[in-house]
């Protein structure tokens, strides 16, 4: 890992910092983003910052290359490892900090990554915060140093403050839990299939799998026959359903069910 001067300036959008994996995002480049990350809270007074990652197969090397950039310039880190982006902004109130970073593109196709970066305690930094934060990565100066890693497991406390701020009485409700993406692995049960490919998937009260899929950009569904969940709120235009596949016959069906 090594400073490059090879960063698309593109990747520095109005919320968040995005690109393909292998072409704008590499190794060189995460580890650059963590000198000038470091390098610019240090300059705000910070000491630590913390960090998390999605479940995307490129995320374990961007993580490894963004902190140890980071380090590089003295500041410490809290690593949280495989985190959903709620778990990171809870773990970043818990431990008081105002800055990190969640390594994740959302909904983008799977060789897609990025950054979303916090300077204050406002949040995500969005706009001339980025524009700032990109002209100060491009110059290149940067701080130099040995910061700690200090790796944290934040589930069991992300579940508790769950758990405890949520006050039912006695209304009873039935909830359908959309644990489709991986990195949701440490609160519910996940499906993914080998190719690392998004696979989304509500846990049916039949205990029936409904799935989405996407395999060489064709989407295949099934849908559990008893609960007949449909999945047009999942976000992002590829990720909506207008039509069923029955998962018995996997014959096409033109009614939407529940979602009339």
């Amino acid at each position: 890992m090594k400073i490059t001067q090879k960063i698309n300036p593109k990747m520095f959008r109005e919320y968040d910092l995005r690109g393909v994996f292998g072409v704008d995002i590499n190794e060189d480049v995460s580890y650059t983003i963590g000198k000038s990350f470091g390098t610019y809270i240090q300059n705000m007074g910070e000491d630590t910052t913390i960090i998390g990652h999605d479940n995307r197969n490129s995320s374990p090397t961007i993580n490894k290359a963004l902190i140890q950039g980071i380090i590089d310039t003295g500041i410490n880190v809290i690593s949280l490892g495989l985190v959903t982006t709620p778990m990171y902004y809870f773990a970043r109130k818990h431990y008081n900090l105002n800055t990190g970073i969640m390594i994740t593109a959302s909904h983008n196709p799977k060789d897609d990554n990025g950054f979303k970066i916090a300077f204050s305690i406002l949040g995500n930094a969005y706009g001339k915060y980025i524009e700032e934060f990109r002209d100060f990565t491009l110059k290149g100066d940067f701080k130099s140093g040995n910061g700690n890693i200090t790796k944290v497991d934040i589930k069991e406390k992300y579940l508790d403050h769950i758990c405890n701020g949520i006050k039912l009485g006695d209304r009873k409700i039935k909830v359908v839990y959309d644990c489709g993406k991986e990195e949701r692995r440490p609160v519910g049960h996940t499906f993914t299939d080998k190719e690392g490919e998004f696979v989304f998937g509500p846990l049916c009260p039949d205990k029936q799998y409904a799935l989405q899929i996407w395999v060489n950009d064709t989407k295949k569904i099934k849908i559990c026959t008893k609960c007949h969940h449909e999945g047009k709120c999942l976000k992002g235009d590829k990720m909506k359903c207008n039509c069923f596949l029955d998962e018995k016959d996997d014959e096409k069906k033109d009614d939407c069910r529940e979602c009339k």
